[in-house]
């Protein structure tokens, strides 16, 4: 039955997919992979999605950190080693057929007239990486939970994002405070700045009520990426 189901899968992808080819597949570090694939002639912007398939109907959730002419550039984080989204990006080399769909609208971001106060994880470098290059202003602020500084620093460097500050995160979210605090700060700085709220949704959440407790309305935009009660988040 999974051999029928994935042939009727195959089937349907070459109707409703994009088809693209990877142009090169590289290592940045044990934790991250940059990705370039020809998507073809399609129009990007800040915040865009794309879901590639990974096999059969499984699909899993990019977001693109650069475009240029028919190439695209996405970073993988392997969150752990293991799962679909690790297997299937650490087989593509140049050359590699995948299929896509997409590019669709995640994040509306176009309209932020000020440069946001970022907050994310790993998840959210390409985000970040795109609106530096793409986005409308600099951004006020790019704060982030990582697992390793040493290992996220330098991906960043390389995305062209300067972090305004690095917090490692504890299993028992026991940094979340922490990163809190320097979300209200970063506000309080930036007060005429929008927020943009990526990445894990139990984090996502705890920034989000510390901004209503403190009496601040900012203009929001707020996608959760994962959760580690869930699987496959769009």
């Amino acid at each position: 039955m999974p051999l029928i189901l994935d042939q009727v899968a195959d089937r349907a992808a070459k109707l409703l997919l994009r088809t693209g080819h990877v142009q090169s597949a590289d290592d940045l570090n044990a934790s991250f992979r940059r990705i370039e694939v020809d998507m073809g002639a399609v129009s990007w912007e800040p915040g865009a999605k794309v879901q590639f398939r990974t096999h059969g109907a499984t699909f899993r959730t990019f977001t693109p950190f650069d475009w240029d002419g028919r190439t695209v550039s996405f970073l993988v984080h392997r969150h752990g080693g293991t799962g679909p989204a690790t297997a299937w990006a650490d087989s593509l080399a140049p050359g590699a057929e995948v299929q896509a769909f997409g590019p669709r609208r995640s994040l509306h971001l176009t309209d932020l007239e000020a440069g946001p106060v970022l907050v994310g994880d790993e998840t959210s470098f390409a985000l970040a990486a795109a609106w530096a290059v793409h986005g409308t202003a600099p951004a006020a602020a790019n704060l982030f939970e990582v697992t390793a500084t040493a290992e996220a620093r330098p991906v960043l460097a390389h995305l062209g994002v300067e972090p305004t500050h690095l917090v490692e995160r504890s299993d028992d979210d026991a940094h979340q405070p922490e990163l809190v605090r320097l979300a209200l700060d970063a506000l309080g700085r930036h007060p005429d700045a929008p927020v943009v709220l990526t990445g894990k949704a139990q984090t996502i959440r705890a920034v989000r009520g510390a901004i209503k407790e403190a009496g601040l309305s900012p203009t929001a935009r707020v996608k959760a990426y994962w959760d580690p009660n869930r699987t496959g988040l769009d």
